[in-house]
């Protein structure tokens, strides 16, 4: 599984988020929001992985997965910048040409952002700004009202791929667009190709789980496993239903769909947010 210094920004931020994190799935023929940061990604990440920050911070029960984002080492280069770590409304990650990126995702002035690099020493080449040596901070870049973390050559790729110029997304992979197709938006998804993903099972392509909030105290998992043909998928029900019940899930249910299995399942959110890593 993947997962401060207020001002103004993070003020206006912070009440966009709230207005509209909680409608983005709710009218009518809108696409679940992880989607649309997977179109963004691009074609060669073999993992990614979103959080809905918006979300954890207006659910009390969900404060814990709130506090594993703010205590990352890029909420707090994030707050060097004087942007309050809740105007982050999502989290994506995935990688370009082998190399990490983790964007963030909030309403920022870019030109307010970029006065803050240049008062902090940072250096900019090509649209890549470097920290001052000695930080312990990332290079970075600015893109669509998100900010991206990662290795100047990744990020270049990157934000060629989020501004529409060149290349294709992660969406474009049919093996990883058919299970995200699949899966209800969450406040935490994972999408994996099977040799990237911790679980491994005969003739598995690619795999997705969306964690959402159910009863009170409680994750719901609904996770879409894609496989190669509609006997492998039927091998691989028992097997899949063992693991989840290992990592402390229960109710577990999972059904083959054709070449898919469907599984659901459920977990106490302790147990949860001890498992996760940001």
């Amino acid at each position: 599984m993947g997962p401060r210094v207020r001002n103004r920004l993070g003020v206006v931020a912070l009440a966009v988020v709230l207005l509209t994190a909680g409608t983005a799935c709710a009218c009518f023929g809108s696409s679940p929001a992880f989607l649309d940061e997977m179109k963004r990604t691009p074609i060669d990440s073999s993992t990614y992985t979103y959080w809905s920050i918006a979300r954890t911070m207006v659910d009390e029960d969900l404060w814990d997965i709130f506090l594993k984002y703010s205590s990352s080492s890029e909420a707090k280069q994030i707050q060097a910048l004087g942007l309050a770590r809740s105007s982050v409304a999502y989290s994506a990650a995935g990688s370009a040409s082998g190399s990490p990126v983790r964007v963030f995702g909030g309403d920022y002035d870019p030109g307010q952002v970029q006065g803050y690099l240049r008062d902090t020493a940072y250096t900019e080449d090509a649209g890549v700004w470097m920290p001052p040596e000695g930080t312990g901070y990332r290079p970075l870049a600015l893109s669509g009202g998100a900010i991206l973390f990662g290795e100047a050559d990744a990020l270049t790729a990157y934000v060629i791929v989020r501004e529409g110029e060149d290349g294709l997304s992660l969406y474009d992979n049919p093996n990883v667009r058919k299970v995200a197709d699949r899966l209800p938006d969450g406040v935490i998804v994972d999408l994996s190709e099977a040799e990237a993903g911790e679980e491994a099972y005969a003739d598995l392509v690619s795999y997705g789980k969306s964690y959402r909030k159910g009863d009170e105290g409680q994750i719901e998992l609904t996770a879409v496993y894609m496989f190669q043909d509609d006997p492998s998928a039927g091998q691989a029900l028992d097997s899949i239903g063992e693991y989840l019940t290992g990592c402390g899930f229960t109710d577990v249910q999972a059904q083959r769909e054709g070449s898919y299995v469907r599984a659901t399942a459920r977990i106490g959110i302790t147990d949860f947010v001890d498992s996760l890593t940001f």
